[in-house]
């Protein structure tokens, strides 16, 4: 699966030391938020970047196969919280990357996952820091 991780350290190490010194509620609202925006991306891949803004849709193909990685869903490693997101289609990593022609030209990318990200990365950070103001 062609993936990116939408991850976020909860700003500065007093914060994070103060989320692990609290009840297990506070880890798990942070997941759900997490959770929360990576359907954002998938959302924001869906509706804007593959539906004209980075590509046409074709057959509608990539589109549907974006999705959260419902293996993981979303987890926190270290200090760090992750969701994953991304496509099983083999093209969707082509478009993003780059890739050659089979008739040699080379095709610039046309990103449609990362500017998902980074349109919903603000929102996130806002609501993060929503949650670090709580625990000072």
């Amino acid at each position: 699966m062609f993936k990116a991780e939408l991850s976020s350290t909860i700003v500065g190490k007093n914060t994070i030391a103060k989320i692990l010194k609290l009840p297990a509620l506070f880890p798990k609202l942070i997941v759900d938020i997490i959770a929360k925006y990576g359907w954002e991306v998938v959302k924001t891949a869906q509706t804007v970047y593959l539906s004209g803004a980075a590509l046409n849709v074709r057959s509608g193909l990539l589109r549907r196969s974006v999705k959260k990685n419902p293996q993981t869903g979303a987890f926190k490693r270290g200090t760090e919280y992750y969701v994953e997101v991304g496509t099983n289609v083999s093209y969707g990593r082509s478009w993003e990357e780059g890739f050659m022609h089979r008739f040699g030209k080379y095709m610039q990318p046309r990103k449609w996952l990362e500017p998902s990200f980074n349109d919903v990365r603000p929102r996130l950070i806002i609501e993060l820091k929503a949650i670090g103001g709580r625990l000072v």
